[in-house]
């Protein structure tokens, strides 16, 4: 299945909005990560303050294959 696919399964959300459009450039699909974490920060807020990082939320909110297709983008 496609990556944008697969992340919108995962996530609900479209992969456009975080792919690194400079990588793409090089041929390479990747995630914008900072992107991606301020997202994240505006659904589950400042998960730092509560000893998260943005793995433990990954998981948490979005299961193992959730935080397997993260560390493939990445």
């Amino acid at each position: 299945m496609p990556i944008n696919q697969d992340f919108k399964n995962i996530f609900n959300i479209q992969f456009t909005l975080f792919f690194d459009k400079i990588i793409l450039a090089a041929g390479f699909i990747t995630i914008d990560i900072i992107k991606f974490d301020e997202w994240l920060h505006k659904l589950y807020g400042n998960y730092e303050d509560y000893g998260k990082n943005m793995q433990d939320v990954i998981i948490e909110h979005y299961g193992i294959e959730g935080d397997k297709l993260i560390d493939k983008l990445i």
